[in-house]
């Protein structure tokens, strides 16, 4: 989705601040962004920036979509951080 690389490993970054936009969502990797995978609804959420979700990807595949709407944040490289809503 982002122009990267499969999932190495998932890790903590931090937790993040401000509103919650997805929780429980479910991907099976073939979507193009976040908004096809499955989630109850942007806003509808249970749970805390304790659940913040990051991730370390391999090396870039390709450019990213212009109508990127995440961003990976707080990492060592930018193939990895927290996963955080791109503000335009």
């Amino acid at each position: 989705m982002l122009g990267l690389g499969e999932a190495q490993l998932t890790q903590g970054y931090g937790a993040g601040e401000g509103p919650i936009i997805l929780d429980n969502v479910t991907c099976l990797g073939t979507e193009d962004n976040l908004g096809e995978c499955q989630h109850p609804g942007l806003f509808e959420n249970n749970c805390s920036h304790a659940e913040d979700a990051g991730v370390k990807c391999s090396a870039t595949t390709q450019a990213p979509p212009r109508t990127l709407q995440v961003r990976l944040v707080d990492g060592n490289t930018p193939n990895e951080g927290r996963v955080k809503k791109k503000n335009h």
